[in-house]
This record gives C-alpha cells, sequence and structure tokens, in this order.
C-alpha cells in the first residue's frame, strides 16, 4: 500500500487572486452606506501533480477571523472536493454574506475520514499520513494568516477567497 505524506500547512492563497475586491453585483440600487454585511466568496484550487490520480476529500469548515477575535463562519455546509479535478479552474465552496470589518486570518477545517487519494499507476488508495507519520484520519484544521495586511470586508463589494492547495 503506498502512503501520502501531507506538508504541515499545505495551503497557500494565490498572489494576485488571493484577495480580489470586485463591484457589488448587486441591482438594488444600494450604495453601502449603512449597510453592515458584504460577500464573501471561497474558493478552492490545486496545480496538477503527476504523482496523483485522484484526491477526494470533504472540506467541513471555512471559519474567518476577525480583528477583534470574533470567528465568522463561511460554510453552511461540508463541501466535497476533488483536488485533481481543479488544475485548469477554481471550485467555489460558498458565497456568504459576512458582517464588514477587518479579518486578520482563516481555519480550514477538512474531514480525511472519508477523504481517497489514488497515486499513478496504483489501483487502490494511499495511506494519507501527517507530519509525524500517523494515519491522518478525522478533522483537521489548518490555521491561515492572511499576507501583509488584514482583509477588508465592506457593504457593496465583493471579496473572493481562493485557497490554493499545495
Amino acid at each position: 500500500m503506498s502512503a501520502v505524506r501531507p506538508v504541515p500547512c499545505p495551503f497557500r492563497f494565490v498572489p494576485a487572486a488571493a484577495l480580489l475586491a470586485l463591484a457589488g453585483c448587486g441591482s438594488d440600487g444600494d450604495s453601502g452606506s449603512g449597510a453592515s454585511s458584504g460577500a464573501v466568496t471561497v474558493a478552492v484550487t490545486d496545480a496538477p501533480s503527476d504523482e496523483v490520480a485522484a484526491f477526494v476529500v470533504e472540506v467541513e469548515s471555512f471559519v474567518l477571523q476577525k480583528s477583534n477575535g470574533a470567528l465568522v463562519s463561511v460554510l453552511s455546509n461540508p463541501v466535497t472536493v476533488d483536488l485533481t479535478s481543479l488544475t485548469d479552474f477554481s471550485q467555489v465552496l460558498n458565497m456568504a454574506s459576512v458582517p464588514v470589518g477587518s479579518y486578520v486570518g482563516a481555519d480550514a477545517t477538512f474531514d480525511f475520514s472519508e477523504a481517497s487519494v489514488v497515486l499513478n499507476d496504483e489501483s487502490t488508495p494511499a495511506t494519507l499520513l501527517d507530519a509525524q507519520g500517523d494515519p491522518l484520519d478525522g478533522l483537521v484544521t489548518y490555521p491561515i494568516q492572511f499576507p501583509t495586511s488584514a482583509l477588508s470586508v465592506a457593504a457593496s463589494k465583493h471579496v473572493v477567497l481562493e485557497l490554493d492547495v499545495d
């Protein structure tokens, strides 16, 4: 049986596309004054691998952390992702309305209990191992610090977070 050893924090935000603020899509004429929430879309992408034929895992939760310590969940339900199918595009996990403000990081939680990784030229799934060499199973949370400055969510703006799995 093959084994795959993940790196301690296998995620990074794609530079240039990580925190993309776009004009709001609303057509109600609201200029955002007095609004208390903005739109955040979370997507995941992955570069092609010449070693992995299939990698399916469930994203259990994605929680933003405000600069004041408050936590804001962006996913309403877990999302199953086939990472090997994301070599040319991103999969949107969810678009959510979140309170306006400054966010300094996030926690991405994955459920490896049903994850399946198949290496090229293998017919059975590989065993996922954590950084210590133990089988990777159950929920694992990866903390993410936003680069340089905090993520600013404003009314009438749409922020896209693209999580790149390394």
